[in-house]
């Protein structure tokens, strides 16, 4: 593996980690992660996995749990 190969590799690793932990869009992934474009990013995701960004989500991502906001306690007692 060459240097170039390397870093591009090491760009895809990180983009992955954001897409799989954030709810960034893929423009402001690949500019986070040193691409130049969006589309270098899927250009290089592809050549690197065979799939692009856009596929990986579809594949990997799990969808974020909704949680109550404030839930309310069950109360310890009941009346009759």
């Amino acid at each position: 593996m060459n240097p170039g190969q390397f870093v591009d590799r090491m760009r895809v690793e990180a983009a992955q980690q954001m897409i799989d932990s954030s709810n960034m869009g893929l423009k402001e992934i690949a500019d986070a992660t040193g691409f130049s474009t969006a589309d270098a990013m899927r250009r290089t995701f592809s050549r690197i996995l065979g799939i692009t960004p856009t596929e990986y989500i579809h594949r990997f991502k799990r969808p974020t749990p909704v949680r109550p906001s404030d839930p309310s306690p069950s109360p310890a007692w009941t009346s009759s």
